[in-house]
C-alpha cells in the first residue's frame, strides 16, 4: 500500500465531515516553553451544490485560548486541505502541510499567514512538519514518492527550512520502516532538541470501497522516540496493545502526552488522553471516554485524541468527537480535572490543535 495513499487527507476529511466518525491518525507537534498564546487548528468548511454532493476545504485557523478572535492563517481553494500546523519556538512562524489532491507539501508562513513559502517540492507525501528549537530545521514524514520501489525510504526525515527542498537537500533520515511495519508518522521534536518522538503503524489494511477507498484501516500503533542527531537510541515507549499515537512533549521535556485507541476501529476500547514520563514510565489516563461503538447510528465514536501541551505546561488541548457530528476543542489540566471548552460542538469539524506561546 503506497504511503501516499494512507496519508492523503482529502478522503478522510470528507468522510468525517459528512457524518462518518473517522478518527484520523494525525500529525503530532512540539510545544516549547512560554506563556500561553494562540491555538492553531484545522477547520473544515463544505458546500453542498447538489444533494449529497459535498465540496470541502480545510484551512489552518488560529484563536485565543478561549476560542475568540479567530483568524485564518491559510485560505485554500476547494478540495485543498491544510491539515497540520506547528508553531515555531517563538511563535513568529508557523509550519503546515497542504494537500491539493496531487501531492502533500510542507509550507512555512508568518504567524498571521503572510509570507507563505512552499518548503518541499516534488510528487508524493511530504507532511507532518514540526520545528526544531532553533527554528532552522523541520522534522517531517515523507517517502519522497519512493515507497513502491524502496520502502526503506519512508520514515521521519530532517530537512532545512528553505524553499524547494528535495531529498538531495535533506539533512538526515531518522527512521526507516522495518519489516512487519507499515509507516512512521507524527514526529514531535523535544524542547531541548535531543529527541524526536513519533508513531509507528503496522497491521494496516487498505479500505477497498466507498469514500475512504485506499485509506488505511484498523492499524495498530505505538509511540517511539529516537535521537535527533541521527545517532540512534530508538526506544519504544508504549506497548502495541494501547494503540497509542500522536506524541507531544511537555515544555520542560519531562513528559509526553499521547492518545490511545485512535485506530479507526469500533472495538470497545476507549479513546482517551494520556501522559507519561519521557522514558515511557508512569502512564496516566487523564480523560474518561466511553468504549467506542456504544453510540450507534452513523457516528459510532465518542473519543478524545490529538493532544498538545500548553506552552506554560499547565494544560493540554485536544479534540473531542461530538455525538451529533463535528468535533470540539477542549482543554484539561495536566494534573487532571474538569475539561474546559475552547470551541464547542456546533457541527464544525476542527482538529489537530497546536498551542503557541504568547508574543
Amino acid at each position: 500500500m503506497p504511503v501516499t495513499a494512507h496519508l492523503s487527507r482529502s478522503a478522510l476529511v470528507g468522510a468525517a465531515v459528512v457524518g462518518l466518525a473517522v478518527p484520523l491518525a494525525a500529525p503530532a507537534s512540539a510545544t516549547f516553553p512560554g506563556s500561553n498564546g494562540r491555538i492553531s487548528f484545522q477547520q473544515v468548511t463544505c458546500d453542498e451544490p447538489a444533494p449529497d454532493e459535498f465540496v470541502c476545504r480545510s484551512d489552518i485557523v488560529s484563536s485565543e485560548p478561549d476560542g475568540t478572535a479567530q483568524q485564518n492563517i491559510t485560505n485554500v481553494g476547494d478540495e485543498e486541505f491544510a491539515v497540520l500546523s506547528d508553531w515555531s519556538a517563538d511563535s513568529s512562524r508557523i509550519a503546515y502541510d497542504l494537500d491539493d489532491e496531487t501531492s502533500v507539501q510542507v509550507w512555512v508562513a508568518n504567524a498571521d499567514g503572510s509570507g507563505a513559502m512552499q518548503v518541499t517540492t516534488g510528487p508524493g507525501f511530504h507532511g507532518d512538519p514540526v520545528w526544531n528549537p532553533a527554528g532552522t530545521r523541520l522534522a517531517i514524514d515523507t517517502d519522497w514518492n519512493e515507497y513502491d520501489t524502496d520502502r526503506t525510504q519512508q520514515g521521519i526525515w530532517i530537512i532545512p527550512v528553505q524553499a524547494g527542498v528535495t531529498k538531495a537537500d535533506a539533512v538526515r533520515q531518522l527512521t526507516s520502516v522495518p519489516a512487519g511495519s507499515d509507516f512512521d508518522s507524527e514526529p514531535a521534536w523535544s524542547p531541548d532538541g535531543a529527541w524526536v518522538a513519533f508513531t509507528r503503524f503496522k497491521s494496516c489494511r487498505s479500505r477497498e470501497h466507498g469514500r475512504q477507498a485506499g485509506q488505511p484501516n484498523g492499524c495498530v500503533q505505538a509511540v517511539f522516540k529516537v535521537r535527533a542527531d541521527g545517532s540512534g537510541g530508538l526506544e519504544q515507549l508504549t506497548p502495541w496493545g494501547m494503540v497509542a499515537s500522536y506524541p507531544n512533549w511537555s515544555p520542560d521535556g519531562s513528559m509526553i502526552t499521547f492518545d490511545g485507541c485512535d485506530s479507526g476501529k469500533a472495538a470497545g476500547c476507549r479513546g482517551d488522553i494520556w501522559v507519561m514520563r519521557a522514558d515511557g514510565s508512569g502512564k496516566t489516563r487523564l480523560t474518561s471516554s466511553p468504549p467506542t461503538g456504544q453510540l450507534g447510528g452513523s457516528n459510532r465514536f465518542d473519543l478524545r485524541n490529538n493532544p498538545d501541551f500548553a506552552p506554560a505546561g499547565d494544560a493540554i488541548v485536544f479534540t473531542h468527537w461530538c455525538a451529533d457530528g463535528g468535533t470540539e476543542l477542549l482543554t484539561i489540566p495536566v494534573a487532571g480535572g474538569p475539561e474546559s471548552t475552547v470551541l464547542g460542538c456546533d457541527g464544525t469539524f476542527r482538529n489537530k490543535a497546536d498551542w503557541g506561546s504568547a508574543a
